[in-house]
Protein backbone atom coordinates (compact mmCIF):
# COMPACT_ATOMS: atom_id res chain seq x y z
CA UNK A 1 0.00 0.00 0.00
CA UNK A 2 1.62 3.18 -0.98
CA UNK A 3 2.05 6.20 1.77
CA UNK A 4 -0.06 9.15 1.61
CA UNK A 5 1.44 12.12 2.54
CA UNK A 6 -0.70 15.59 3.81
CA UNK A 7 0.04 18.62 4.89
CA UNK A 8 -2.12 20.05 7.45
CA UNK A 9 -2.79 24.04 8.64
CA UNK A 10 -1.99 24.08 12.44
CA UNK A 11 -5.26 24.22 14.14
CA UNK A 12 -6.49 27.80 15.40
CA UNK A 13 -7.10 28.25 19.47
CA UNK A 14 -11.07 27.72 18.57
CA UNK A 15 -12.39 25.25 16.47
CA UNK A 16 -9.74 23.19 14.23
CA UNK A 17 -12.13 23.46 11.18
CA UNK A 18 -13.69 27.22 12.12
CA UNK A 19 -16.91 25.25 13.07
CA UNK A 20 -19.21 25.66 16.16
CA UNK A 21 -17.48 22.39 18.32
CA UNK A 22 -21.35 20.63 18.24
CA UNK A 23 -21.07 19.97 15.10
CA UNK A 24 -17.71 18.86 15.27
CA UNK A 25 -18.56 16.20 17.31
CA UNK A 26 -22.03 15.47 15.59
CA UNK A 27 -19.70 14.59 12.55
CA UNK A 28 -17.31 12.35 15.03
CA UNK A 29 -20.94 10.25 16.42
CA UNK A 30 -21.73 9.64 12.59
CA UNK A 31 -18.10 7.70 12.59
CA UNK A 32 -18.35 6.25 14.98
CA UNK A 33 -21.79 4.78 14.00
CA UNK A 34 -20.65 3.68 10.79
CA UNK A 35 -17.58 2.10 11.99
CA UNK A 36 -19.37 0.13 14.43
CA UNK A 37 -22.28 -0.58 11.69
CA UNK A 38 -18.86 -1.83 9.54
CA UNK A 39 -17.33 -3.67 12.25
CA UNK A 40 -21.39 -5.26 12.99
CA UNK A 41 -21.82 -6.42 8.93
CA UNK A 42 -18.30 -8.45 9.47
CA UNK A 43 -18.90 -9.87 12.68
CA UNK A 44 -22.21 -11.53 10.90
CA UNK A 45 -20.57 -12.12 7.89
CA UNK A 46 -18.31 -14.28 10.03
CA UNK A 47 -21.65 -16.04 11.82
CA UNK A 48 -22.82 -17.04 8.68
CA UNK A 49 -19.92 -18.62 7.75
CA UNK A 50 -20.10 -20.73 10.71
CA UNK A 51 -23.57 -22.13 9.62
CA UNK A 52 -25.54 -19.27 12.16
CA UNK A 53 -24.43 -21.26 15.26
CA UNK A 54 -24.61 -19.53 18.22
CA UNK A 55 -22.02 -19.21 21.08
CA UNK A 56 -19.26 -17.50 19.54
CA UNK A 57 -20.58 -14.27 19.23
CA UNK A 58 -17.52 -12.49 21.15
CA UNK A 59 -15.31 -14.10 18.48
CA UNK A 60 -16.89 -12.94 15.61
CA UNK A 61 -17.25 -9.48 16.79
CA UNK A 62 -13.29 -9.39 18.24
CA UNK A 63 -12.36 -10.91 15.02
CA UNK A 64 -14.03 -8.40 12.73
CA UNK A 65 -12.73 -5.41 14.87
CA UNK A 66 -8.95 -7.21 14.19
CA UNK A 67 -9.85 -6.46 10.56
CA UNK A 68 -11.51 -3.31 10.32
CA UNK A 69 -9.06 -1.23 12.77
CA UNK A 70 -6.35 -2.32 11.07
CA UNK A 71 -3.00 -0.47 12.84
CA UNK A 72 -1.23 1.93 10.17
CA UNK A 73 2.00 3.54 11.34
CA UNK A 74 1.49 7.23 11.09
CA UNK A 75 4.51 9.85 11.02
CA UNK A 76 3.47 13.33 11.80
CA UNK A 77 6.10 15.85 11.37
CA UNK A 78 5.93 19.62 12.14
CA UNK A 79 7.67 22.27 10.49
CA UNK A 80 7.02 25.73 10.88
CA UNK A 81 3.35 25.92 11.01
CA UNK A 82 2.04 23.02 8.83
CA UNK A 83 1.77 19.16 9.76
CA UNK A 84 2.96 16.74 7.55
CA UNK A 85 1.34 13.20 8.32
CA UNK A 86 2.45 10.32 6.53
CA UNK A 87 0.63 7.15 7.06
Amino acid sequence: MPAVAQQLEKPAAASPAGKPLFVEAEQLFEQMKELTQNIAQRAYDFFEARGREFGREFDDWFRAESEVLRRVPVEIKEVGDKLTVRA
